[in-house]
């Protein structure tokens, strides 16, 4: 059997439960606007984030094309020794730039 909510018969009383109640509700409302900052924050750190990712990306690309151009020019062993990198992986870059030189349009 659900109890009868009872409410405070002394003003004083009432006083205190009004003002605990909107403590509660300020901190409520300050936990809320944190938690909206906090959001705007990350979004700003996430476009911050993917456009220098670009920029990597970018330099990356660019290194792999230099690397490559390197092989050709000097021999997958020579760019081998030049760069202290595996020729495994310098053929693994030549081939990928085969590939970007293959999608491009002419």
């Amino acid at each position: 059997m659900p109890r009868a909510i009872s409410r405070p018969l002394d003003e004083r009383a009432r006083a205190r439960l009004r003002d605990a109640q909107r403590v509660e509700s300020d901190a409520v409302a300050a936990v809320h606007a944190a938690g909206i900052k906090k959001e705007s924050v990350q979004a700003k750190l996430d476009a911050v984030v993917a456009k220098h990712r670009g920029a990597i990306d970018e330099t990356d690309h660019a290194l792999n094309k230099a690397q490559a151009h390197l092989v050709s020019v000097s021999g997958i062993e020579r760019a081998a020794l030049l760069l202290e990198q595996p020729v495994a992986a310098l053929r693994a870059i030549v081939r990928a730039a085969a590939g970007d030189a293959r999608e491009l349009p002419t």
